[in-house]
């Protein structure tokens, strides 16, 4: 007998093998106990997921020989109709293949076959495969058919692409969408397959295949087949990581430890291992990828990682370990740069390269990132159109108008009143640049004003009327935030303290500042309109005043 493959010896036969699909079987098989069958079923899902196993056990349990009263929700896979339909063999199921016959003639034929009673049986059933392939004459040839078939029809469309599949044929069938099958469960199966197979399982090598199967049940089986036909009688992790060409997960722990190390040499290690090993690169940063999710899921969500993370819980420990190391920053960022690489992988024609390029790159930035953060934070903001240079020189102040500036020499307040700085001018300046960076935080200081520096402290006043801002701005990240921003604007490291001022010093805010320049402006504007011949020869006729002067901007 020839060898049949274990994708196909172990093909679900009834509803309770189908695996990872508990909502439609137990849903076609209430369907059947309560002989409320629909005449069409629409199966969509991943490839693998039981779309065409669930049509045959369907029509199995319809039309088997011992259960020709649909007494029971199961059929029992010895009749001889049981066996045909299995084998793809009944002339009452007809399994059409919708890539091949996906024209508007093939559609008439089988039009033409329905209107023939079944040869035995009380159904006779049509399973078009991957029927999203059908023209748009072809599907508008099966409309009235599938909305209004024969009592003994029922149609069961299958595919992978329902979103291809026009509204009106969706609209006439009972749509049950497939789910991709979770690890545990594949595992689990393919764990019980090598025991009926006389096949000694390693776990973590059929967690691996799992994985790779991308919830598919029949890629799964048929890696594992792969394996096995390489490996033998007994699996293993080494083997098959060979098979699946990926990476080792020893690998990508040292990959993690080699970036955090900032070591020249242990970089040129792992890229001659990589070299070695001859893993291609665009394999192995998806993989690494991957790793990285997993490292902030450690961080974020650390107790549900048995559901988040699809590794063996060894695996998972180690990595664990590995995570504590890094920040929530330095994740961000390698995540960043790995994909940054993956794609420039397929624009190269030596991928290898950019491997390289990127190993070396992350093993010095992923340690400095600090300092590289802060340096592209000043270059942006170099960039923010401003009148004034970023930095002052305090003690050589001629006058608050000075649009030039040094940070090296701070403003005593103790100075005489001829060379104090411009406070308000300075501290206006730095909130117009936070602005640009940081709105929310900017808004805030708006209404602050700043009143001295002294011994490295700068001392801002809260308006009474905005007393209700103490609160938020005495909470530790903002005064952090706040002093990086001065930091970065102007140089130097100061303390900060918020105290409660006088409702008539508001007016030293850049929002005071603001209204004092538009009242300003305003009553300019109705002095020059007072002084207009035509408004005075008007106010003299008409006995009026001008009360107030609004400026319409055009």
């Amino acid at each position: 007998m020839s060898y049949e493959v274990i994708a196909r010896k172990w093909r679900p036969l009834n509803f309770d093998q189908l695996l990872g699909q508990e909502h439609i079987s137990q849903t076609l098989k209430n369907a059947i106990n309560n002989k409320r069958l629909s005449h069409a079923f629409l199966f969509t899902g991943p490839r693998g997921t039981g779309k065409t196993s669930a049509s045959r056990i369907l029509a199995k349990t319809l039309r088997c020989e011992k259960n020709s009263d649909l007494l029971k929700s199961e059929s029992c896979n010895k009749c001889d109709e049981c066996l045909k339909i299995s084998s793809a063999n009944s002339l009452d199921v007809l399994e059409i293949d919708g890539a091949s016959n996906n024209g508007v003639d093939a559609i008439r034929e089988l039009r033409e076959t329905i209107k023939y009673m079944p040869s035995s049986g009380k159904y006779k059933l049509y399973i078009i495969d991957e029927v999203h392939m059908l023209s748009n004459s072809a599907f508008n040839a099966l409309l009235k058919t599938l909305e209004e078939p024969p009592d003994y029809v029922i149609f069961i469309l299958a595919t992978t692409e329902v979103q291809k599949i026009p509204d009106t044929i969706l609209s006439r069938c009972q749509r049950f969408d497939f789910r991709r099958i979770s690890i545990t469960i594949i595992s689990k199966h393919l764990e019980n397959i090598c025991k009926q197979e006389n096949i000694t399982p390693d776990k973590q090598s059929l967690f691996l295949i799992a994985k790779h199967g991308e919830g598919s049940m029949r890629d799964s089986q048929s890696l594992l087949d792969q394996v096995i036909t390489f490996s033998g009688k007994k699996l293993s992790l080494e083997k098959s990581i060979q098979v699946l060409g990926l990476t080792p997960r020893e690998l990508l722990n040292l990959s993690l430890e080699v970036f955090l190390s900032s070591d020249e040499d242990k970089s040129k290690n792992l890229i001659k291992k990589l070299s070695q090993s001859s893993i291609d690169p665009k394999i192995f940063l998806g993989e690494l990828i991957e790793e990285i999710r997993h490292l902030l899921l450690i961080k974020t969500c650390p107790n549900n990682l048995e559901e988040l993370i699809p590794l063996s819980s060894n695996d998972r420990q180690h990595l664990s370990q590995i995570a504590q190391k890094f920040s929530h920053k330095q994740i961000y960022f390698l995540f960043r740069e790995a994909l940054n690489a993956y794609e420039d992988c397929s624009k190269m024609p030596d991928p290898f390269m950019i491997l390289e390029f990127f190993i070396l790159k992350l093993s010095y930035q992923l340690h400095n990132l600090e300092n590289i953060l802060l340096e592209n934070k000043t270059e942006k903001t170099i960039n923010i159109p401003s009148p004034e240079v970023n930095t002052f020189d305090t003690n050589n102040i001629k006058s608050p108008a000075v649009n030039t500036a040094d940070t090296n020499n701070i403003p005593s307040p103790t100075s005489s009143q001829d060379s104090q700085p411009d406070f308000a001018y300075y501290w206006s300046s730095l909130v117009k640049k936070i602005a640009n960076i940081n709105p929310p935080l900017s808004s805030k200081l708006s209404n602050t004003f700043l009143k001295t520096v002294e011994n490295k402290i700068i001392k801002i006043g809260v308006p009474k009327s905005h007393e209700f801002l103490l609160e938020e701005f005495a909470d530790k990240n903002f005064i952090q935030k706040l002093k990086n921003y001065i930091k970065t604007f102007w140089n130097r490291d100061y303390g900060i303290e918020f105290f409660l001022s006088d409702a008539t010093e508001h007016q030293k805010s850049p929002s005071g500042q603001i209204k004092q320049q538009d009242k300003k402006e305003a009553e300019e504007l109705k002095n020059k309109v007072d002084q207009n011949d035509l408004v005075q020869q008007i106010k003299k006729e008409l006995g009026i005043n001008v009360k107030s002067i609004k400026k319409i901007n055009n």
